[in-house]
């Protein structure tokens, strides 16, 4: 097992870890939370870990794929959601939110069945 570890997270050290038997995560030494996990196929991706405020639960929020986004782009949505956090966010279940909302065509059909079919007497 690969033991956890606190460096800056740049654009050196990330690209300079390697891939291990199983996965692990490397941690900043900067921002609490905000970390790095490496997959054994070598994919690396930055994240933050938080204590929901409303949940009062452990969340992972994902930043992006290293290589899509730089180490330093990585640090400023890191800072950015953590000060959401502290404002009383909660960036993963407001993302889960989102996701579970009435898209366009849902919110369309709903309005014309309401309506638009109710008016014509269909």
């Amino acid at each position: 097992m690969v033991e956890p570890r606190k460096i800056r997270l740049t654009k050196t050290a990330v690209e300079g870890l390697r891939p291990a038997a199983k996965t692990y995560e490397v941690w900043d030494a900067k921002i609490p939370g905000f970390g790095v996990r490496v997959l054994p196929s070598g994919t690396k991706t930055y994240f933050l870990k938080y204590r929901s405020p409303r949940k009062r639960t452990s969340q992972t929020k994902k930043i992006g794929r290293h290589g899509q986004i730089t180490a330093e782009e990585a640090r400023r949505a890191a800072r950015s959601l953590s000060g959401q956090i502290a404002q009383g966010g909660d960036p993963a279940s407001d993302l889960a939110a989102d996701r579970a909302a009435p898209d366009v065509d849902k919110m369309w059909a709903a309005w014309f069945a309401e309506h638009v079919e109710v008016r014509l007497g269909k």
